[in-house]
């Protein structure tokens, strides 16, 4: 097939340059089999550099005017059209696809570029039933046998569909120029009428695709004439959901002698075809005359069923001279009335198309005003004022704000847990320094707690005078045969106030608690780590020992302040006086007095 050759044809420069990128890495490994690391890397460098080479060309869009064009999901997809107005066979596979998930402005369209087919104009586009795959049937320069070539949008693979039946006379070589085309809904099969066959007649030929079908199994079936319609080039089709129709309308009936349409068919009268005719064995379509002020005959306007059902239509040529007017059909009391859009291209425009966007935007695709392209290859109409806007908009956030909301999201989580763990290390460090409060203190340690003053310097001396005479005073106390000292003595290498204490059995008493209390006791100097009372009986309550801590914790502190400020030498004299004269106690437990 023609068709076969001029796919491949297409494609054969790119694989030469491929298989040449490969020779060289062939080359490479046969000279230098001892380096494959820094071959490899090579190879990757080169296939690079020519994947780049050969894509760098088609990343630059081309303007074009009478491309086929359609929606499948959330994306735009355009292909082919003409590159120079000027030349009725610049045809180009330039294929294109835009996201309808995010907004953006049109002077600064987010393309991304397909890998094309057959260079092809003036053929219409449309959607399959699953609106997976992206239909392109008819053109000006099809010489082959495939009516359609069908794009996989999943699979990114293009394949054709099969011939068409019937009378091989009429449809030869499927030279069928600017047919209408239109996806039924409600059936899945893809509506083709009218256009120009191979030998330059207009027609009213109609054929149907069943989309239903796998992309290579998708079968026309050829219905002949549809007689209760005019033959018509480039016609109007568009599905009508609300009605369940195929509406047919425009489009020209008479053409020169240098191929160019001479006159077109009114707006006043219009033609539906059911879905259930469609696939009958003789379909017929229903004339209906409209009310309303009617639009003037024009060729290859665009037009688009909007969300209400109701059918836009903007501009087209008179033949040759761009239009600019918008025209809306109610198609619920076939009424035209013409619609006023703000900004509209004030020159015209032609040879564009137009489809449904989200959010009740129109988007207009390509199109020329005379003999120059539009200032923009897309444009979008808002319903909600009905202005030509350089804007697509879609709801929520743009993906700039976004992206700010997210990093300051992370930014302020972030701030929160570091806040959080720097609060936990600080209980923690103080929770620490409050149980080591309770052992030794180095002198340093001491001294960085102390306030300046002569006052409170002077305070803690005499409070620390008026201890250590309290002590002093306090008489040795009898229990049952053995003696209990409480006193305070300083160690000279540390300066800190100690309890004697011995281990004793039976009652003890002491004037500073205030209290007699029965069992055995174990000393533990006050200077050591634990600072408690180790092994009471039960006798001992707890809430006892929290007291006993805190008291000898609290004089410790007093005792060693005054110590300090070097007023306390000659209680260390008294207190080394009164060790040597320490009362006697049980030899068996002088060993547990430090």
């Amino acid at each position: 097939m023609v068709l076969s050759r001029i796919a491949v044809g297409t494609a054969s420069s790119v694989a030469h340059k491929g298989a040449s990128t490969a020779a060289i890495s062939t080359s490479f490994n046969t000279r230098t089999s001892s380096r494959p690391a820094l071959l490899s890397l090579l190879a990757v460098v080169l296939a690079f550099t020519a994947t780049f080479l050969n894509t760098a060309e088609a990343n630059t869009y081309q303007p074009v005017s009478y491309s086929a064009t359609a929606v499948l999901g959330s994306r735009l997809y355009i292909y082919g059209g003409l590159t120079n107005i000027s030349s009725s066979t610049s045809y180009t596979s330039q294929f294109a696809t835009l996201s309808l998930t995010n907004a953006f402005d049109t002077d600064d369209l987010p393309w991304e570029f397909l890998p094309g087919n057959i260079t092809t104009a003036m053929a219409p586009g449309a959607g399959s039933r699953d609106q997976r795959r992206f239909i392109v049937g008819g053109s000006r320069n099809n010489v082959g046998h495939a009516p359609a070539i069908v794009f996989d949008s999943s699979l990114r693979t293009w394949s054709q569909t099969t011939d068409l039946p019937g009378d091989t006379t009429i449809m030869q070589n499927y030279h069928r120029d600017s047919p209408g085309m239109s996806l039924d809904q409600t059936n899945g099969m893809l509506i083709q009428f009218g256009g120009m066959n191979a030998t330059n007649n207009i027609t009213n030929d109609l054929t149907l695709l069943d989309t239903s079908k796998a992309s290579n199994a998708m079968t026309w079936s050829y219905s002949g004439s549809l007689d209760s319609v005019p033959a018509l080039y480039a016609p109007i089709l568009l599905y009508i959901p609300n009605n369940k129709q195929t509406l047919i309308m425009g489009g020209c009936d008479l053409m020169d002698s240098t191929g160019t349409p001479s006159h077109c068919a009114a707006f006043d009268t219009l033609y539906t075809l059911s879905s259930d005719s469609a696939v009958s064995a003789t379909p017929k379509a229903s004339r209906i005359s409209v009310n309303g002020t009617v639009p003037s005959a024009r060729l290859m306007p665009c037009a688009v069923v909007m969300s209400d059902g109701n059918v836009l239509m903007l501009g087209g040529g008179d033949p040759t001279n761009a239009l600019a007017d918008a025209w809306i059909l109610n198609t619920q009391s076939w009424t035209w009335f013409q619609r006023n859009i703000t900004d509209f291209p004030v020159d015209g425009i032609m040879g564009h198309s137009c489809q449904l966007g989200p959010n009740d935007q129109i988007l207009v695709i390509g199109g020329h005003s005379g003999v120059n392209f539009v200032q923009t290859p897309l444009s979008i109409i808002k319903i909600k004022n009905w202005s030509w806007a350089c804007h697509y908009w879609v709801p929520g956030f743009s993906t700039g704000i976004k992206v700010g909301l997210a990093m300051t999201t992370v930014i302020v989580v972030g701030a929160i847990i570091a806040g959080l763990w720097i609060r936990w290390r600080r209980n923690k460090m103080a929770a620490l320094e409050k149980v080591q409060g309770h052992g030794v203190k180095s002198k340093n340690s001491i001294r960085s707690k102390r306030t300046g003053g002569s006052g409170g310097s002077g305070r803690r001396k005499r409070s620390s005078k008026a201890r250590q005479q309290s002590l002093e005073q306090q008489e040795p106390v009898e229990l049952e045969g053995i003696q209990y000292h409480s006193h305070a003595y300083t160690r000279e290498d540390q300066h800190t106030p100690e309890w004697d204490m011995t281990l004793t059995h039976g009652v003890y008493e002491t004037p500073e608690r205030g209290g007699i209390y029965a069992g055995d006791f174990a000393s533990s100097p006050v200077g050591s780590c634990s600072s408690t009372i180790v092994g009471p009986t039960s006798s001992v309550m707890e809430e006892d020992r929290r007291a006993w801590r805190e008291q000898e914790y609290e004089h410790r502190l007093e005792s060693s302040r005054g110590m300090q400020q070097g007023h306390m030498q000659g209680e260390h004299e008294r207190v080394e006086h009164t060790r040597g004269e320490e009362t006697q106690i049980r030899p068996d437990l002088k060993s547990e007095i430090p």
